[in-house]
């Protein structure tokens, strides 16, 4: 299930276009100019997210040895377990609540997600088993209540189920929701707080992708940055 889309129809350009911060639009261009471009990133943050996807795309974990945010190459090492079932490559995580995370999904136990001190670390995992186990209901083990927004976020995005949205608490997550699950640019402009627009933008863009939908962890590097 946990498989990634090819890099090079990930986001495409005219989608780009639409993200009106400079750093994620040339992040969304990079992904269809090859890895070097990621070299080119503002940011160390976002060149190790770009390395982070071309190493999804090739299945080759050892680029992930190129990255030096320890939190971008712990999530490396993590999609690459989950995409390859190599449990293996969990132990060369770092952070403690990732090594939870990778060895709750591959073992589909959402009491291994419990244990993770982090709440959004505990959420995402929850989302990670249910999307494996095709049950939207793991969102409600949630601690947090915007974490437990994000879960049902992506389970509806995952799962193609858009009556999911109408359960959030937030409403501008409710826009966002729908905006993902019916890949709607148009739709991120509603959203009342400002910063989140471009964070809309941008996950709609790497929603809007062809072929089967993968499991995105840059649509949750962007739900993270809504608070």
């Amino acid at each position: 299930m946990w498989c990634y889309l090819p890099v090079a129809s990930v986001a495409p350009l005219e989608a780009c276009y639409f993200i009106d911060n400079v750093d994620y639009r040339r992040y969304c261009v990079a992904l269809n100019s090859g890895l070097s471009s990621c070299d080119n990133l503002s940011t160390t943050l976002l060149r190790g997210e770009c390395v982070l996807r071309y190493s999804l795309d090739s299945g080759n974990p050892g680029f992930c040895a190129d990255i030096t945010s320890d939190d971008v190459r712990d999530w490396c090492l993590l999609w690459n377990a989950l995409n390859s079932g190599d449990g293996s490559l969990c132990d060369g995580i770092g952070n403690r609540d990732r090594v939870r995370f990778c060895k709750a999904v591959l073992d589909l136990n959402t009491s291994k997600c419990l244990e993770c001190r982090d709440l959004d670390v505990e959420a995402f995992c929850l989302a990670a088993v249910g999307l494996e186990k095709a049950d939207s209901s793991v969102c409600d083990l949630v601690s947090g209540r915007g974490s437990r927004d994000r879960c049902f976020i992506l389970l509806s995005y995952w799962l193609g189920d858009d009556s999911l949205c109408s359960g959030l608490d937030d409403r501008d997550y409710i826009k966002l929701c729908t905006a993902l699950s019916s890949s709607d640019l148009g739709s991120c402009r509603s959203i009342s707080r400002t910063p989140w627009v471009d964070l809309c933008f941008s996950a709609v863009a790497y929603s809007m992708v062809d072929g089967d939908k993968g499991a995105e962890p840059w649509i949750w590097f962007m739900l993270e940055s809504m608070y």
